[in-house]
């Protein structure tokens, strides 16, 4: 008997045994597929991932810089908190701070009129938070220049907001809002 007959003689015999077996080899073939075309190389890919991150800890060694222990771990976060702290500065910055801003805006081809500040007292701490609002107008590209040399400042200075709005009586000319906040300590212990 040929392949063909017999296979005719099995649909013949039960439809519905022959359509669910052709169903399942379609299943499997697709399964199938699935497997070698998605998940294996994907399972590849986090295996290679799982063994490199094996080797990095395995080479990790007393010296490292990774803590091993909490207390370790303790004191390398109270000496990153003091390097935090010693880059701080002194309140008496305050103008010095002032002056870099609008030297930052002549670099950049900008006048800042006025800023306005707001100084308060962080909680529990001998530290200052000054908010800094202002304004400048120029083109787009001067305007940037003056925010990535802000972003670019040695000073802890967190830009909070920026909102842009076109002038109206001039062409290309767009005026620049911007809120930052910086820390200085205090002379209170």
């Amino acid at each position: 008997m040929r392949a063909g007959s017999l296979l005719l003689a099995a649909w013949t015999a039960s439809r519905a045994g022959a359509i669910a077996v052709g169903g399942l080899l379609v299943l499997n073939l697709a399964l199938y597929l699935a497997l070698s075309r998605y998940f294996a190389p994907a399972l590849e890919e986090l295996e290679r991932t799982y063994i490199q991150k094996q080797e990095q800890v395995r080479h990790q060694g007393p010296g490292s810089g990774a803590p091993r222990t909490a207390g370790e771990y303790v004191r390398r976060s109270r000496s990153d908190l003091e390097t935090f702290r010693q880059a701080i500065p002194p309140q008496e910055d305050f103008t010095e701070l002032i002056g870099e801003i609008f030297g930052l805006a002549g670099q950049a081809g900008l006048n800042i009129a006025q800023v306005k500040y707001d100084p308060k007292l962080i909680e529990k701490q001998p530290l200052l938070r000054y908010g800094l609002d202002f304004s400048v107008t120029g083109d787009y590209r001067q305007l940037k220049k003056f925010v990535f040399s802000l972003e670019q400042s040695p000073r802890i200075v967190a830009i909070d907001e920026i909102a842009l709005q076109g002038v109206g009586t001039v062409a290309g000319q767009v005026d620049l809002k911007i809120r930052l906040s910086t820390i200085f300590r205090t002379g209170a212990p």
